[in-house]
């Protein structure tokens, strides 16, 4: 499983909403479950949209001072359709956190077992 890596000056100057050049969201089949206008179905939008600082989140417009309490409720809804957030230090500065949704490997196939 791969993920992209993003220089986070890039993604801090960026525009709120503007993905990064080149991203695409392989999330098309990935359902939002969550109440319009809630902070766990924002969330999921944004991340939907490219990687995310931990300090984009926070601030305004986001505004989501316990965004890693929703970070979490959003991982329990996406785990079962397959996807995650991953949280990284951002590349040249450990004290940024970059987030972004992620497609889980696909588990074996079970092998049945002979009796």
């Amino acid at each position: 499983m791969g993920c992209e890596t993003y220089d986070i000056l890039e993604i801090l100057e960026r525009p709120f909403g503007v993905a990064p050049e080149g991203w695409t969201a392989s999330s098309s089949m990935l359902k939002n479950p969550f109440r319009h206008g809630t902070q766990n179905q924002r969330l999921l939008d944004r991340l939907r949209e490219g990687p995310a600082t931990a300090l984009e989140l926070a601030l305004p417009p986001m505004g989501m001072l316990n965004y890693t309490g929703r970070i979490s409720e959003v991982r329990k809804v996406l785990h079962p359709q397959g996807f995650d957030i991953r949280a990284e230090t951002a590349p040249g500065n450990r004290s940024h956190v970059l987030y972004s949704l992620v497609r889980l490997p696909s588990p074996p196939p079970e092998v049945p077992h002979a009796a």
